[in-house]
């Protein structure tokens, strides 16, 4: 599989830019309490369908963590960096003496954002959440038919969206940060961890960050599998078009009203005759074969052998191929 992206190395440390250089500078957020206070000093990076939204609920609920109030996703990395670091700060003006920080999973795909991120939040944790690569895309197809009213196959997606495939091409991705920041500063959390024992992962997060991890959580938003697809599909769509436009203009009000006036739940609704369209066999061994390389090398970076953990050493022995598998270091 040919790499899409070049690795960018850098040849700085992490937090030896000079200060003229950093946009943090022009901001006047440099070597003063206002930088701590108003900026992430944590950042979850990605990857999209990999529990980020589970992730976000849990953080919201730690009285020492602080995440952006009514949006989930800020895109300052990559949808909005021409904005400036003031008003990305402005995101956590209320945030006070907790831990500043946000969840976009876009920027462990985006190529731009690393270099971004490292520029802006020398000091700043990152948090990686990753799924089984193929279960990952097949996820983002289910949104497609859910949320734009998608007709096609499985295997048509992937044809009509090839991002799809490459987004589950983590350790390409990390690498990135990698180049930029220490290991000890990037957190794993494999999704079917969080949602088997929601408390054992956050409490594992909760160290990384180093804040107190015996609080009170409300685990009943956590991943449910869904498998029909909405009532009134077009109505669906369109609601989720116009609640990404709104987002990206900074106008959310119509969306706090439609969630109080109960537009959404009603929307939501879902029609148990209707399903989705399988994940067929034969394309998820192609996938097998895909994402075997950089599955092994994300492996290494983040310690636990995940071609057996994802099933990719059975789905190669069903084909009758003897696969060597290569230890986590």
């Amino acid at each position: 599989m040919t790499r899409w992206h070049e690795n960018r190395k850098s040849n700085r440390a992490p937090g030896t830019e000079s200060a003229a250089a950093s946009p943090l500078t022009a901001a006047g957020l440099v070597g003063g309490r206002e930088s701590i206070a108003t900026l992430p000093r944590f950042l979850g990076i990605g990857a999209m369908k990999a529990g980020t939204t589970f992730l976000h609920h849990l953080c919201g609920q730690h009285p020492h963590l602080c995440m952006p109030v009514g949006r989930k996703e800020i895109h300052f990395f990559d949808q909005h960096y021409n904005r400036g670091v003031s008003w990305y700060a402005s995101q956590f003006k209320n945030c006070g003496t907790r831990l500043p920080g946000e969840i976009t999973p876009s920027y462990l795909y985006d190529p731009r954002a690393a270099d971004r991120v490292a520029r802006t939040l020398p000091e700043v944790r990152l948090i990686v959440c990753v799924r089984n690569p193929i279960d990952r895309a097949y996820s983002q197809f289910k949104q497609w038919v859910r949320d734009a009213a998608y007709g096609g196959s499985f295997s048509d997606f992937l044809r009509d969206h090839p991002n799809a495939v490459e987004r589950g091409m983590y350790a390409s991705q990390v690498t990135r940060y990698r180049a930029a920041f220490e290991a000890d500063r990037i957190h794993f959390i494999l999704f079917d961890d969080l949602v088997r024992d929601p408390l054992a992962e956050f409490g594992r997060l909760c160290d990384f960050l180093t804040v107190p991890r015996n609080v009170h959580l409300d685990i009943s938003a956590r991943y449910r599998h869904e498998s029909a697809l909405p009532v009134h599909s077009s109505l669906f769509a369109l609601s989720k078009r116009l609640r990404s436009t709104c987002y990206r203009t900074d106008v959310t009000w119509p969306i706090r009203a439609a969630r109080c006036v109960g537009i959404a739940r009603l929307l939501s609704r879902r029609h148990q005759a209707r399903r989705f369209p399988p994940l067929e066999a034969h394309v998820r061994t192609q996938l097998v074969d895909v994402y075997m390389d950089d599955t092994v090398d994300l492996s290494r970076m983040c310690g636990q052998d995940l071609v057996r953990r994802w099933g990719y050493e059975s789905d190669k022995t069903q084909q009758g191929v003897g696969l060597p598998i290569t230890a986590a270091e």
